[in-house]
């Protein structure tokens, strides 16, 4: 069936039926009372209500060197190819929504062609004075920042494009504030599940390179037991993915119990790895917090709805929105990009019932 397009009307229209030019009716919107005679500025008025007739905000924004308009290049979470992170890029785009709300700026969210694709030319069309990339892997926001257009990536501290902003959790104190509710409890013996942090280049769209988040939480970890004097390359463990790491949980808490001396807690590093880990302890005869403590990251629904409701450090993913914008505006507004690189504080750990005092006397 053949639709009608939507035609808006223009300001021709308007001084066609108000029998004026349009430069007079350009002066009056501008505020110029005194371009034509009171009875004619009625006139004008009445067409342009009857019309119901606005300016073109891009074409007028065009003009004065701005748009206030920032593109996103970031999955939603009704994305259909999204598989895993929905709670995660809902609470991303709220942040970023509360904080271009409050500056009363426009969000372009480029279509899936986009999203997906490799081209930057949509970026460069002139509808928008700004960018947000996830910093997952997208090598198009050099490619932009080249050609002059302010970009922040979102999440990602590592290897950053020269002159890009960024917005990231501080992962070392997400892992210390994990770290430290379980040396309280008594437990030295602390295994960690890492994220995907090795490249799979056979991994879908989202998870082709090695997860950056996943880095700096295997780092964290690893410096931090190293400096309390508890590290132990044994008790880590490795996943494939973010979200599939049920059929091979079982597998590495089998391994770590088969070790002389076997962990009495172990940080994974989100709550689905978490989730997978109580999921594995118990099918082995495990009993979680009894016998292994188990914490996570994120504070999901993961965390809520877990076999044992797990202990969860709270990541602020809404504050990450709020200052990626914050950091687009200062590098719009021409300040330097290491002015705009933001770790953003993580203060909280939700404590549940995977988590108890050691019950194996610990040197």
């Amino acid at each position: 069936m053949a639709t009608r397009a939507y035609r808006k009307s223009s300001i021709k229209d308007v001084a066609r039926l108000a029998g004026v030019s349009t430069t007079t009716v350009s002066y009056l919107m501008n505020g110029r009372e005194d371009v034509c005679a009171a009875e004619t500025a009625k006139r004008i008025r009445m067409a342009i209500a009857e019309l119901q007739y606005t300016p073109n905000s891009l074409t007028r924004g065009l003009r004065q060197g701005e748009t206030r308009t920032i593109g996103v290049c970031l999955y939603s979470p009704l994305d259909p190819e999204l598989r895993f992170g929905n709670l995660f890029f809902e609470q991303l785009w709220r942040g970023i929504v509360r904080e271009t709300d409050a500056v009363d700026y426009s969000l372009l969210h480029y279509p899936l062609s986009v999203r997906g694709g490799t081209n930057s030319d949509a970026f460069l069309d002139g509808r928008v004075d700004g960018l947000l990339f996830h910093g997952l892997d997208d090598a198009r926001a050099q490619k932009v920042l080249r050609a002059g257009l302010p970009a922040v990536v979102l999440t990602r501290s590592r290897d950053l494009p020269d002159g890009c902003g960024t917005a990231f959790a501080d992962e070392e104190q997400t892992v210390r504030l994990a770290l430290d509710h379980l040396f309280g409890f008594g437990h030295r013996r602390i295994a960690h599940l890492a994220g995907p942090v090795i490249p799979n280049p056979d991994a879908d769209t989202i998870r082709k390179k090695a997860d950056d988040i996943a880095l700096l939480r295997l780092s964290a970890y690893t410096s931090q037991m190293q400096a309390a004097g508890y590290y132990d390359p044994a008790l880590i463990g490795y996943a494939d993915s973010w979200r599939d790491a049920a059929h091979k949980a079982v597998s590495i808490v089998m391994a770590w119990q088969a070790l002389p001396d076997p962990p009495t807690a172990v940080l994974c590093a989100n709550d689905v790895l978490a989730a997978a880990v109580v999921g594995a302890a118990i099918a082995i005869g495990l009993s979680v917090p009894e016998n292994l403590s188990v914490v996570g990251i994120d504070d999901s629904v993961e965390a809520r709805d877990a076999i044992v409701p797990l202990t969860s450090v709270a990541v602020p993913v809404h504050k990450i929105g709020q200052e990626a914008v914050r950091s687009l505006l200062r590098l719009m507004a021409g300040e330097p990009a290491e002015a705009c690189r933001v770790a953003v504080p993580v203060t909280d750990i939700v404590v549940r019932g995977s988590t108890a005092r050691c019950s194996r006397k610990e040197t």
